[in-house]
Parts: structure tokens; sequence; C-alpha cells
């Protein structure tokens, strides 16, 4: 009965050695976690009305701070029992937090490239636009071979150059972008 239950004393007596393992595992995760989430109660956490702090705090950040307080409760118990389940549960606490953590940090760089990438492609839509008005004023009187041809020629001579190369564009970029 007491497998089903892991919080439930055995009537077994427990190896010293195990033990002594687990409490030294509590004291490598309760270092590492004190450093890591320094002094976030999680009651606090969540009646903050600071919307930003919140954000920052991150889900993973919350199963840290539980990983850290169960690990003490664990360890000042002095209870063999919980000694060994808590080390193993805060393990996983702390392994889940971090996974979490790392996984909103990876989505944040996501978005900020995105954001960035549509950043500089508007700028280049912006630096194509009037060349691109002179193509289609050229075509209507003209084939796009030669109506390239003269729109390239004044590019050249206007000195145009992309604001992210600071170079003339190729020709594969001008045939992409005056057709």
């Amino acid at each position: 009965m007491s497998q089903n239950f892991p919080l439930v004393k055995q009537q077994t007596t427990i190896d010293p050695e195990l033990v002594r393992q687990a409490l030294l595992d509590l004291e490598v995760i309760i270092r590492k976690l004190e450093i890591e989430v320094g002094d976030i109660k999680k009651k606090e956490a969540w009646e903050t009305d600071d919307q930003a702090s919140l954000d920052g705090l991150g889900r993973g950040k919350l199963h840290l701070s539980d990983a850290l307080q169960d690990a003490k409760k664990a360890r000042d118990s002095g209870d063999p029992a919980l000694i060994i389940y808590f080390a193993r549960e805060c393990r996983r606490l702390q392994v889940t937090g971090l996974y979490i953590e790392r996984e909103r940090q990876e989505g944040q760089r996501r978005a900020g490239g995105k954001h960035r990438g549509s950043k500089q492609t508007q700028a280049a839509d912006d630096d194509w636009a009037p060349w691109q008005a002179r193509f289609r004023e050229l075509r209507t009187g003209a084939s796009v071979r030669v109506a390239r041809r003269q729109t390239e020629f004044e590019m050249k001579r206007a000195g145009f150059k992309l604001s992210l190369t600071s170079g003339f564009p190729s020709g594969e970029a001008i045939r992409k972008r005056l057709r």
C-alpha cells in the first residue's frame, strides 16, 4: 500500500547511505536554486498587480520556487522518507522549471527575430518604392526589358544604394523587384 503513497512511512528501515545521498542532492538543488530564483515566494508573485513583473517572472520561475521551498522543508524535517522523496520531486520540478523558462526565452527570441525581419522588409520596400513607380511609368510605353534597363540606368545615375547592404542591388534583385 505504501508504494501508491510515497509520503507514507514504510515499516522497513531506510538505508542511511541513500538518505545521505538524498541530503547532498537537496543541498545542491538548494544552492543552485537560491542563485537562480532568489527570494521569490509563490503567493507574493501571484498577488502582484504589476503585469510587467509577472511577465518577467515566467511560469518556469514558479516551478523553481516550488522546488526550492520543498527542498528546504524536506532538509529541515529530518524525516528520511521525505528527504528521499523530495530529492527526486525537487529535481523534477527543477528540470521542468528550467525547460519552461528556456521555452519562454526562445519564444521571445523568435518573436524578436520576426519583428526585426518585418522591419527590414518594410525598409527594403520603402527603398524600392520610387523605382518601382518609375518602372511602371516607363513600362506603359515600352517592353519590360527596356523599362527595366532604363530604370536600372537611372538608379545608377542617382547613386541608389540599399539601406541594409549600403550597396547597389544585384541584377537578380533588380529583376525580382522590377517586374
